[in-house]
Parts: C-alpha cells; sequence; structure tokens
C-alpha cells in the first residue's frame, strides 16, 4: 500500500463571505455571519481535470480528523469522493450523482430519503448512476404532479433503491475531533468514525470519483409532493469546521 500525500495543486477556493486558511497539517473552513447569497469554501483534486481523469478509487482509503464548531450548522459541509455531477467546478457534460462521503446537511435542510433523519451528521453513499436509475426518472420527475396519489414511504423507497442509497445517521459532537476513514473494498465500500465501522455499500461504485471538502451555506428540501428545492441560509454566527492528518493511501 502507497501513501498518497495531499498535492499542491489542489484547488482551495473560498467566496468572499467564507475563510479558508491552510494550517501545519490541515485546513480551517469559516463561514461567516449574517451572509448573503450562495457562499462557499473547498477544497479539491479536480478543478481542472475531465471527469475521465479524476481519481480512480479502486483499492483507495482516506482517513481524516474533523471538527465542527456547532452541531447541525446551518448549510452542509463534509469531506468525501463525488463525480462533480451538476457542473460546480466549471464545464462538463452533466452525470448522475455518485457520491461517499461524511457530512452535515445543516437544520435549515430535509432531505429525508432513507431511514436517516433529514438532517444532521452522516455517513452516505450514493450511486445513481446505473439503469435501474434511468428507468425509475420519469415518476420521480413527475413526482409534485401526482404526489398527493402516492404513499409517500413507497416513492422514498423505490427513490432509496433507485439511488442505490445506503446512509446511517451519527452523533454530533460539536467542539470535538473525531476519526473518519472510508475504504474501497472489491465487494463495495466502508465507512467508520471513530475506529467504529458505521456503513457498508455492499456494491462497487462507478468511477472515478473526485475528492471534495466544503462548507457553504446552502440548503436542500425533499418531498415527492414538491420536488427539490433549495436556497441558501445567513448564519447568524460565524461556524466553522476543520480538517487535519488527512492521508490517502491506494494498494
Amino acid at each position: 500500500m502507497s501513501e498518497l500525500t495531499p498535492q499542491d495543486n489542489w484547488d482551495a477556493t473560498a467566496s468572499s463571505e467564507c475563510l479558508l486558511n491552510k494550517e501545519e497539517n490541515g485546513w480551517l473552513f469559516v463561514l461567516k455571519s449574517g451572509c448573503e447569497g450562495y457562499h462557499n469554501a473547498q477544497v479539491d483534486d479536480y478543478r481542472h481535470l475531465k471527469r475521465s481523469d479524476f481519481k480512480n478509487t479502486e483499492g483507495l482509503s482516506l482517513e481524516a480528523e474533523i471538527r465542527w464548531s456547532h452541531e447541525t450548522p446551518l448549510g452542509t459541509s463534509g469531506i468525501g469522493f463525488w463525480n462533480d455531477p451538476f457542473m460546480m467546478t466549471g464545464w462538463r457534460w452533466p452525470s448522475l450523482p455518485v457520491v461517499a462521503w461524511f457530512l452535515i446537511t445543516g437544520k435549515d435542510s430535509e432531505m429525508k430519503v432513507g431511514e436517516a433523519e433529514g438532517s444532521g451528521l452522516k455517513a452516505q453513499v450514493i450511486d445513481a448512476d446505473h439503469l435501474g436509475f434511468l428507468w425509475r426518472l420519469p415518476i420521480f420527475l413527475l413526482a409534485p404532479l401526482i404526489g398527493r396519489f402516492i404513499w409517500k414511504r413507497s416513492f422514498l423507497n423505490t427513490f432509496s433503491k433507485g439511488i442505490r442509497l445506503s446512509e446511517r445517521r451519527l452523533e454530533e459532537k460539536a467542539g470535538s475531533w473525531r476519526h473518519l476513514s472510508l475504504n474501497w473494498k472489491k465487494s463495495g465500500l466502508e465507512l467508520s468514525l471513530d475506529g467504529k465501522k458505521v456503513l457498508s455499500h455492499p456494491q462497487p461504485l462507478r468511477g472515478p470519483l473526485g475528492l471534495v471538502i466544503w462548507q457553504d451555506n446552502q440548503w436542500l428540501k425533499f418531498d415527492p409532493t414538491k420536488g427539490i428545492r433549495w436556497g441558501t441560509s445567513s448564519p447568524v454566527e460565524s461556524q466553522s469546521m476543520a480538517i487535519r492528518n488527512l492521508v490517502l493511501k491506494k494498494l
């Protein structure tokens, strides 16, 4: 197993209402109080790459320590891997989402799809880039029109299967360092927190994927009768996320 050192050419960007400080063994992300509009601080390893040149995750493992200043802060923040399906770092052909990460969705969000609550700290894996999602897609797109005639739980179960969702709600410990890891196995993916396995995804993910570490002030809400809605929040006090001792290894 070889260790992959974080590279100098990783991109670290922050909008005007965020701070992103490089520290001796990590980064400090800060979202300022009272910000208006969308703001994001982010570190990633794929910003100038084609999606086909993202990192090959086969046999990959990531370990890091993370600390949030608030329990269930506003917006979203976290660390993990995804295929940047929504062109957030420049033009690429749109894609169906594939993600594996630890994240906090704020109390302003409500994205309850599986069994876990709609907000808070989660270990989460989503793999929608397959034919099983595509044949369900017309139902999902029509949900705001037919939602009143369908059973919400049945719809959400179908949606969860369509995106191959695996997730688990985890306990927040504001101000405490948490040790997390993501490990790719031949049979799937394992996520651990503070030395305990918290989530197993039983299928390999389609790659390649890009590493992303971020904090923003965007909220998301999902309901079968209303579809997906999103917007931004303005925190009354600054909130932060810190990352340290990030290690990438490859078999």
